[in-house]
């Protein structure tokens, strides 16, 4: 298997050297020239990745693009269009330098102006890109984001076509792993006008019916074009799970995404190799509304959710899917786990040693409720079978405490788009998937929606508390994994304390896998490009 290695640049006495070599994965070249078929939960409308609002679309995108740096086949930051890159002693600086190899799918060069263009283009408020604020660290994206100013004014530069400057308003230590998303990737300049644009990563787009699969077919023109062993990969839509279990179950699709939940069970038993069940840095709870009595009460919140019975809701309402939370930040993050574990505590409406269902019916009777005098509260839940199970049993378990619960029920699209513009609500079904692999990307939701506000979808009920933000600004700032841990918790548990939303569960990923697929791993970001995949059909 071929290894790229990068010759040395020389970088000032003021910069930390940083440079990484990407390796193929032992088994890549089974399956040269094989089509692997893909389900996905969603149909892909644009292969825009300033568009792209969903995980499944995410799939397709990291086919077909590579940002400055890419995910790697265990979930982590690997090279992309840059193969070395310098960062700053104070940690606001980052300067990459382009492969001098990489090109669009047409075969024209990838230049440091592209990226420059393409990130512009992502925080440009007339674009509407629904996940710009993701590069809010950039120095001057907080402002353009906002309409006050320029896109032109953003925090990069290229200074030549082969070095791209990135300059940020504040220290992020965790702006390499936030660059492999979507909203960071290149596009070309004619995308707007394209049917099948040029992109620069490991696939081209080959076909895109509005009611047929999408074909990808390998690039060509990619620096690692020879190493790729597949030559097309095809997406299909797969919303019904049920149908994609069975098409699955005859070959039709080498992999699918998710599996119906009503057969995890039974998929653990028949299928205990090909069925992937991996915790995943996502996580489901529900927002609140912080202004609307009692609910501003945070001693009430903190009722609310130690009523939840979560192992419940994990194993019976959403079948096994997920897995209870005990806290926000989902586990898979070794570093913060070995502190989060041991500091992150929230108080608790029981003493020790009393009875906790006697202790929250207390709290409710002493603020004036009860079951003869019930609070009215309203659950805004999208209608899928399994938020609804889950949606239910909520109001059950609060029942006792003297909470009537009724449920408003939206589309999945029409229920985003109510929290995204601000709707009311009084508890609304929310959730997020970690962008990086960094408790940041979980906790950073929760910070002040500022004025004005950045879009926040995480955080629709508009929490803030600057000791939140204080601590995140430092750990942003803070590059020994131990002392931002320490900073992180101390975040967890300041926001847990003051509950402004209520964890339900963590969710894990799902994925059907043919055992002829060869290079998959398991990971917490549930990210498996196409690029180190392979396929051994046998003879």
């Amino acid at each position: 298997m071929g290894v790229r290695r990068w010759g040395r640049w020389a970088v000032g006495a003021a910069l930390v050297w940083a440079m990484l070599v990407w390796t193929m994965l032992p088994g890549a070249a089974l399956g040269e020239g094989a089509v692997l078929h893909r389900g996905n939960t969603g149909a892909v409308t644009s292969v825009d990745p300033h568009r792209a609002v969903g995980h499944y679309e995410a799939h397709v995108l990291r086919d077909l693009y590579d940002g400055l740096v890419i995910r790697g086949p265990d979930g982590g930051v690997l090279p992309g269009a840059a193969g070395a890159w310098q960062v700053s002693r104070g940690g606001t600086v980052y300067t990459f330098r382009l492969d001098p190899l990489a090109a669009w799918s047409d075969g024209t060069a990838v230049t440091a102006a592209d990226f420059v263009r393409s990130l512009r283009r992502a925080v440009d408020p007339a674009e509407g890109a629904p996940h710009g604020a993701l590069l809010a660290p950039i120095d001057g994206a907080a402002a353009i984001l906002t309409g006050a100013a320029a896109p032109t004014t953003l925090g990069v530069a290229a200074p030549d076509d082969t070095t791209v400057e990135i300059t940020l308003a504040a220290p992020a230590s965790y702006l390499l792993d936030r660059l492999t998303h979507p909203i960071a990737m290149p596009v070309a300049a004619d995308i707007d006008g394209a049917d099948r644009p040029a992109t620069n990563g490991a696939f081209r787009l080959l076909e895109m019916a509005s009611a047929g699969p999408l074909v990808l077919a390998r690039n060509p023109h990619h620096p690692v074009a020879a190493e790729i062993v597949l030559d097309q990969v095809v997406y299909h839509a797969t919303p019904d799970r049920a149908a994609a279990l069975a098409a699955f179950q005859t070959g039709a699709l080498h992999i699918n995404n998710d599996v119906p939940v009503e057969r995890i069970g039974w998929l653990l038993d028949a299928m205990p190799v090909e069925f992937r069940r991996h915790p995943w840095l996502a996580v489901e709870y529900y927002a609140l509304a912080l202004d609307q009595p009692p609910w501003d009460d945070p001693a009430l919140r903190r009722a609310l959710w130690q009523a939840l019975n979560r192992a419940a809701l994990a194993g019976e309402a959403m079948g096994g899917a997920a897995f209870a939370a005990d806290r926000l930040v989902p586990p898979g993050i070794d570093w913060y786990d070995a502190v989060a574990d041991d500091r992150v505590a929230v108080p608790a409406v029981a003493a020790e040693g009393d009875d906790p269902a006697a202790a929250l019916i207390e709290a409710f009777a002493a603020a004036g409720y009860g079951p003869e005098n019930p609070v009215a509260l309203d659950i805004r839940v999208n209608d899928v079978f399994h938020h609804l199970q889950v949606a239910r049993a909520v109001g059950a378990m609060w029942r006792p405490l003297g909470v009537d619960v009724s449920l408003t029920v939206d589309d999945t699209a029409a229920h985003f788009r109510h929290l995204g513009e601000g709707g009311a609500f009084q508890v609304a079904r929310a959730g997020w998937v970690a962008d990086t692999r960094d408790p940041q990307a979980i906790l950073g939701l929760f910070r002040c929606p500022g004025d004005p506000p950045l879009p926040a979808p995480g955080n629709p009920g508009g929490y803030c508390n600057p000791a939140v933000d204080d601590r995140l600004d430092r750990a942003a700032a803070t590059r020994d994994p131990a002392a931002r841990a320490r900073l992180l918790a101390e975040v967890e548990t300041l926001i847990l304390a003051d509950m402004p939303l209520l964890p339900l569960f963590h969710h894990a990923s799902l994925n059907l896998v043919s055992t002829a697929v060869t290079g998959w791993q398991d990971n917490v970001m549930d990210v498996h490009p196409s690029r180190f995949l392979g396929l051994d059909l046998g003879e």
